[in-house]
This record gives structure tokens, C-alpha cells and sequence, in this order.
């Protein structure tokens, strides 16, 4: 394509004639040239926009916040990317936390305690230890400092741990850590 504009514009000065073989041959190498790099122009604009950004582009965005998300669908990715990007200093109310938790995919509960200033946060899907380490510094670096919160990973309900049939001399027997008692899950 680039190679048949820059012939015809040097058609009137007769520098490419069609028996200058040799110098044919180098405008055809230069057209090529060019085409490949009016193709990476255009990769790199496409990819520069989280909206047409495809897993090159999507990646370097998903390196700003942490791990790339190659398990996703671009699409899902990109719906994540444009909640994190979004965010602005407005957005530190209940519903602007929500939608940073959703930005990293945290499926949770939510319980504010406005008079005490604290959060409750709890995960209710399973996470990699991985995961949780990932999900613990992406929401210490969300929610706003004057609020204290605790985030804890599918942990068992005060039903749950009913139903364990378990007398305080036995838990005590387990001799665990109250984080740890905290962290107990259901496998």
C-alpha cells in the first residue's frame, strides 16, 4: 500500500523508473518498512485505551495494580480496569469502597459500624493463600486511613461453629492463635 502511494508521487520526477530495477527493489523494501510500522502505530494506539486494549495492553494496566488476570475474559478485565482507573478522592464512601473491592473481583459482605468507625469485610469466596495476601494489601491500600477494618476469608458463622458440637474445653485443646480461630474455614 505504502509502497504504491510513494511510486505514484515519484512518478514525475522519474528517480524510480520501472528499468531501475535495483532501486525498484529498494522502494518495495521501504513501502514494506513502513507498512510494519503503520501496523505497530496501530497497535499501539489500540492498546493504549483500556477500552480497545487487548492482553498486551490489558496486562501493562493490570501491572499498576497487581498480578495480570490472564484467567479473565478481556471483557471482565477491562470492566475491573475502568472501576480501578475511575476511582477518584469522592469515592471513599460505602459505595465507592464497594466498587473498589469489585475493581480486583473481591466477592464479600460488607458490615459498617459508622459511630465506631470500623468495617467489616468479609470474603465469601474461596481464595488462594495467594490471593488473600493480594486481596489483604489491595484493600489496606483502599480503605481510607481514619476507618479501622478487618478483612477475614470465608470464615465459619456462629452457626457454623455451633454446629460443630464443640465444648470451650475442646476449642481450647486446639490450642490455636484467635487470628487463627478467626481464619477457621469450612475444609
Amino acid at each position: 500500500m505504502t509502497y504504491e502511494k510513494m511510486r505514484a508521487a515519484f512518478l514525475p520526477v522519474s528517480i524510480y523508473d520501472s528499468n531501475a530495477e535495483n532501486l525498484g527493489n529498494e522502494l518495495v523494501t521501504y513501502g514494506e518498512e513502513i507498512d510494519l510500522l503503520y501496523d505497530d502505530l496501530d497497535e499501539m494506539f489500540r492498546e493504549r485505551f483500556i477500552s480497545t486494549a487487548t492482553d498486551r495492553g490489558l496486562s501493562v494496566y493490570e501491572k499498576l495494580f497487581g498480578p495480570v488476570r490472564t484467567d479473565l475474559s478481556s471483557a471482565e478485565r477491562r470492566a475491573r480496569l475502568m472501576l480501578r482507573m475511575n476511582l477518584g478522592e469522592g469515592d471513599f464512601t460505602l459505595a465507592g469502597i464497594r466498587r473498589a473491592l469489585d475493581s480486583f473481583g473481591l466477592d464479600c459482605t460488607i458490615d459498617e459500624y459508622p459511630e465506631l468507625g470500623k468495617l467489616n469485610i468479609t470474603a465469601v469466596g474461596d481464595y488462594s493463600k495467594r490471593e488473600q495476601a493480594y486481596i489483604k494489601s489491595e484493600v489496606s491500600r483502599i480503605i481510607p486511613v481514619h476507618l479501622e477494618f478487618q478483612l477475614t476469608f470465608n470464615t465459619l458463622t456462629w452457626s457454623q461453629i455451633d454446629a460443630l458440637n464443640l465444648t470451650f474445653a475442646q476449642i481450647a485443646d486446639q490450642d490455636l492463635t484467635w487470628e487463627e480461630l478467626d481464619e477457621r474455614t469450612n475444609s
